[in-house]
């Protein structure tokens, strides 16, 4: 009679062969029709709003809110739990992964009542604050009758947050936990509800340029496929009607640090800490900077807004700089001139300026590797790296892929493409050559820090690599628009002339390794696509020298003062500070805190932050890197 052990090791050993032959079988099914399958599964065809907390919105693609734990198994556990969320932003690039793996790759076309489905639903995004206006909201609104403002919020979060006992379960569950001797979990389960509960005055926010931007290149794909999809292309033209206002909205909320308008010369001290060298050098060669921002408002209308009791406000009550943004600007700006999307005059000198001092700013940020050091500060909401990169990168490849149209633009957009030519061709290139992790007999892959800082049950370090098929696709996208172009005529992708040897052959790699194990089930398919602006105490605004201190009503505020939790208050950098009175500035104290002039990293100690994270996005830009390296001639 066969040992309780014997039986034991049999069971694990027939489920090792059941994983081996299922990891075998997909590698064969890994095609981009599955990953299209895979995707549309997870777009939502009804509205569902049935479950307190888990409202679907028609048309939308799935994505969830997590939380970064990390550590200890029974830690780490906790970034499995997911509370479904809805966005424009998910849906948003989704949908364009689609259409520009039809458009640049080897993918069928995407269908189009599901593709009308996503479009309906993301027209519904528009600022309702600003009637007829092209600005977008990240989530949905919902109108308050007694301040007479549309307020936009992740609706299942806050429904969560609200749950009594009689709703939710906590005392139970922090009874079995208890009992079972599980105190650190139930301690890192309160801290996770605390955690989102401190933040919950973060997330009613104004429209962003992140999304309203997304959206434009949105509209300017579907311009140039309006034959294939008309009633799509339709759908958006008429919700879109004043584009006019989102070049005056780049121009009225843009940085500027030189200005004597404090609704323009201010900014969130986080911002000008990572960004200072940029700013003096700019200062020293008399150039009036103006730089996309993240929001779409103001010191003067947030301060109104919160004074009166109105709630749409921008976090910490100030504008940030934050390079991801900007690069999905840039990136909508240039689809929207080359296709004609928008009139020659839109595109006007203030405008241009933006346009190339925003570039040259994503460039320092790469080159002065301030984007690796600290990505706290840098990428204020977005903490993923690669798809960063392969933002910034989309706007080269829109430019060396339309030569024949850049002499009918301003010079401006001849010296973006130059800026970034040099730096992903020299810069960031060689740092994903580098970085490249090899698998014996698998490829190469990239990592980023989802899952990275566990530890199994000895306390040892455990990799899990939960973003790593995400950071591996978006490395490939990246090297993809640095260093192919799309022939109109032969709808086919070439290899420019000075394409390395070794880039061509880590794209191979990388894509080898995606064929393998994007749908073996043997990583986790998070990403982190977006984040709150604080990862930890490291990355509070206030702990960063201000020189612009007040309280919301405009009193003045002492930096020695103590401050109790719920003070509202404005902590910022007005205009541009001396050098080195900012180095005094830097040593000293800010309300009991020394300024954090080092990052630990996404799993530092005591680094817990919300995250979001969408499967089908992940899918999608799996499929935009085989498409597009299936394409290439």
């Amino acid at each position: 009679m066969a040992t309780a052990s014997t039986v034991v090791f049999k069971l694990l050993a027939v489920c090792h062969i059941l994983m081996l032959l299922h990891v075998e079988v997909n590698g064969d099914l890994i095609t981009v029709n599955a990953l299209n399958r895979r995707i549309a599964r997870q777009q939502v065809l009804h509205d569902e709003d049935s479950i307190p907390g888990q409202a679907r919105q028609k048309g939308l693609y799935h994505s969830e809110i997590r939380l970064n734990f990390h550590g200890p198994t029974e830690t780490s556990l906790l970034r499995d739990i997911g509370l479904y969320d809805n966005n424009a932003f998910a849906t948003l690039w989704i949908v364009t992964c689609l259409l520009e793996s039809h458009t640049y790759g080897t993918a069928p076309a995407p269908d189009p009542a599901r593709l009308q489905l996503a479009v309906d639903a993301i027209n519904t995004f528009h600022s309702r604050n600003l009637p007829g206006d092209a600005a977008m909201d990240f989530w949905p609104q919902v109108y308050n009758k007694t301040t007479g403002v549309w307020e936009q919020s992740p609706e299942n979060l806050l429904q969560v947050l609200h749950l009594g006992e009689n709703d939710f379960p906590w005392n139970t569950i922090k009874k079995v936990l208890l009992d079972l001797g599980l105190e650190k979990l139930w301690k890192d389960v309160e801290t996770m509800h605390e955690l989102i509960k401190d933040t919950e005055h973060a997330y009613r926010i104004p429209p962003d340029f992140d999304d309203s931007f997304l959206n434009l290149g949105l509209g300017a794909q579907l311009l140039q496929l309006k034959d294939s999809f008309p009633l799509a292309y339709q759908s958006w033209a008429s919700n879109n009607t004043d584009l006019q206002s989102l070049q005056n909205h780049l121009k009225s909320y843009a940085y500027r640090p030189l200005s004597k308008d404090n609704n323009a010369n201010t900014i969130d001290p986080r911002t000008y800490y990572y960004m200072r060298p940029f700013i003096e050098k700019a200062v020293k060669e008399g150039d009036e900077v103006a730089l996309v921002t993240t929001w779409i408002q103001n010191l003067a209308e947030t301060r109104e807004m919160s004074l009166a009791g109105k709630g749409v406000v921008m976090p910490f009550y100030l504008n940030n700089v934050d390079v991801t943004v900007a690069a999905n600007t840039l990136a909508g700006i240039t689809e929207a001139l080359l296709a004609g999307l928008v009139k020659p005059t839109w595109f006007d000198r203030e405008l241009q300026r933006i346009y190339l001092n925003t570039t040259a700013m994503i460039s320092w940020a790469v080159t002065s590797e301030a984007i690796f050091t600290r990505p706290d500060l840098v990428m204020t909401y977005y903490p993923s790296l690669y798809n960063f990169l392969w933002y910034s990168s989309r706007t080269l490849f829109l430019l060396q892929s339309n030569q024949d149209k850049i002499q009918d633009y301003p010079d401006c957009v001849k010296d973006v493409q130059q800026l970034l030519t040099t730096t992903f061709r020299d810069h960031v290139t060689p740092w994903l050559v580098n970085s490249a992790q090899t698998e014996i007999g698998s490829g190469r892959f990239f990592d980023d820090f989802l899952g990275d800082g566990d530890k199994d049950i000895l306390g040892r370090p455990k990799i899990h690599g939960e973003d790593r098929i995400f950071s591996t696709a978006q490395a490939v996208n990246t090297l993809l628009a640095t260093w192919t172009t799309f022939d109109k005529t032969s709808k086919k992708l070439m290899w420019i002339n000075e394409t390395r040897a070794d880039v061509k052959t880590l794209v191979s790699q990388a894509v080898s390794w995606l064929e393998k194990y994007t749908l073996s089930g043997r990583f986790k398919t998070y990403n982190a696509f977006f984040s709150g602006s604080t990862k930890s105490v490291s990355s509070l605004p206030f702990l960063y020298p201000a020189n612009f201190l007040q309280y919301v009503n405009g009193s003045t505020l002492s930096p020695t003062a103590n401050l109790t939790r719920g003070t509202s208050f404005i902590a910022g950098v007005t205009g541009v500070i001396d050098p080195d009175e900012y180095r005094k500035m830097v040593d000293q104290p800010h309300f009991g805190y020394a300024t954090p002039t080092k990052f630990d990293g996404f799993n530092g100690p005591e680094t817990v932050f919300p995250f979001w994270s969408s499967e089908p996005y992940t899918y999608a830009t799996v499929m935009l890197a085989l498409a597009q390296y299936d394409n290439i001639v």
